[in-house]
């Protein structure tokens, strides 16, 4: 496991915004917010991996690689992440960040996944179609896209919503 991380780190992981960050290709472009968020938590659970499995080791350098990741992020893409479209893309993100905070005790990171969790619920309430109203209790789900691209439910968005909630709930 180490080497496979150790191999992924050597081709993606570079330095840029003021932290860490993911490239798309090595060598190419700060991979979106969906995938950058996905690959720390891919070192989220490099770092946990290591706690459970290697107690006794040393794990600094993964706390330190977490939370250098969160910096690059935010650094790239700020500390809200409404510009993206797509909510789905931005929970990911959320469970990313309250994960990294529970390993680095970086309480900016759960704050961040906090606002993004309620910025994302607040968005992504649809409309009834029959009255024009939305609707605010969360019966109908949550959409797909935020307010640039509204209109489509989708399971692919509540299933996130739904993990990020049980993890903001565990930590706070």
């Amino acid at each position: 496991a180490n080497d496979m991380w150790t191999g992924y780190n050597t081709k993606f992981y570079t330095t840029g915004d003021g932290g860490h960050i993911f490239v798309s290709n090595p060598g190419g472009g700060i991979s979106n917010i969906w995938h950058f968020a996905e690959q720390i938590e891919m070192a989220d659970d490099a770092c946990d991996f290591m706690a459970k499995n290697y107690p006794s080791q040393d794990r600094s350098a993964f706390v330190t690689e977490v939370n250098q990741l969160c910096i690059g992020f935010t650094g790239n893409n700020g500390h809200l992440w409404t510009a993206d479209p797509f909510n789905d893309d931005i929970l990911w993100a959320v469970i990313a960040f309250a994960r990294a905070s529970l390993i680095t005790g970086n309480s900016t990171w759960l704050t961040d996944a906090e606002n993004n969790f309620f910025a994302v619920w607040n968005r992504a309430q649809p409309i009834n179609p029959a009255n024009g109203q939305q609707i605010t209790d969360g019966s109908w789900g949550i959409q797909q896209e935020g307010p640039a691209l509204p209109g489509r439910l989708y399971a692919g968005t509540n299933y996130p919503f739904v993990i990020a909630g049980h993890v903001l709930y565990d930590i706070t």
